[in-house]
């Protein structure tokens, strides 16, 4: 006699798991979990969800100097999401294993912002290197199961930040908005070649449902995360005039090859991969 599955059981693979919820600014990181505590109570199950919090005054600081004020702003985020993650492993131990924990931005995430200031001059490399990064690694870091990045344009981030009118988000500088887009994409990179982050295409939002059930089929190991492979052409010749190049392979082997910079710094394509990526397609790079 064949059994049939409970409508809902895939949330069953969600027991005991921690889910980092990552993105650009204004990526709807904060609704996505709002709406997904709702969803999760619906169906009797008491989420974990710890939303970043900003402090406003020194956030403005911050935008309006950020030389000054960049190693107090970035320390004060390492420290909150610190404070974040403390909490999570409190209430899981209060509340037992039978629950889901969802953080935003998750505490490596907090790096993208720190290699943006220094790239942008605000932080210095010894900041990060000798007191940052030391920081990211406290006793405290949970690692997440799985990190749900939500892609969404840069264009689709300013629509967002003007509809969502947070005091001082208008300032950024567009020199930083840039480089942070630089550094948010070799972060997906870097998640998804360690198999794990779970790529969504959030521009044109979605149901939260749909999703929380992709995380579930993936930690399932019932749905197979994308590749990402790349190519050294450095010391072959044959290669060389590969350098530049990303094909991007669909599940059923078709190709599409994207001119791409070696470094993969060039912003007009990655908006392409990272979406070829939220569709389960490999990427090689030959760089």
């Amino acid at each position: 006699m064949c059994t049939i599955p409970a409508k809902d059981a895939w949330i069953a693979e969600l027991n005991n798991k921690k889910l980092g919820i990552a993105g650009k600014i204004a990526a709807g990181k904060s609704t996505f979990l709002r709406n997904a505590k709702t969803y999760l109570e619906t169906k009797s199950i008491r989420p974990i969800v710890e939303e970043e919090k900003v402090d406003g005054v020194l956030l403005q600081a911050y935008i309006g100097n950020p030389k000054e004020f960049a190693s107090d702003f970035q320390t004060e985020r390492a420290g909150a999401c610190h404070h974040r993650q403390a909490i999570v492993n409190v209430k899981r131990e209060a509340f037992g294993n039978e629950q889901v924990a969802l953080v935003e931005r998750p505490l490596y995430e907090n790096l993208v912002f720190a290699l943006a200031n220094q790239r942008c001059g605000n932080l210095t490399t010894s900041y990060i290197e000798d007191f940052y990064k030391p920081m990211l690694e406290l006793k405290n870091n949970l690692p997440c199961d799985l990190i749900i990045y939500l892609h969404v344009t840069d264009e689709r981030s300013v629509h967002n930040q003007a509809v969502r009118d947070r005091a001082g988000e208008d300032a950024y500088r567009s020199e930083y908005l840039a480089v942070l887009g630089d550094e948010y994409f070799d972060f997906v990179l870097e998640h998804v070649e360690k198999r794990k982050m779970l790529v969504i295409d959030w521009s044109n939002f979605g149901r939260v449902e749909d999703v929380l059930r992709l995380a579930a089929e993936v930690l399932a190991g019932r749905q197979k995360l994308p590749t990402i492979t790349r190519v050294d052409c450095s010391s072959d010749d044959e290669l060389k005039h590969s350098a530049g190049i990303t094909k991007i392979r669909g599940p059923t082997g078709e190709e599409t090859v994207v001119c791409s910079q070696p470094s993969t710094r060039k912003k007009k394509y990655h908006d392409k991969i990272i979406t070829a990526l939220s569709q389960f397609h490999d990427v090689e790079i030959f760089m």
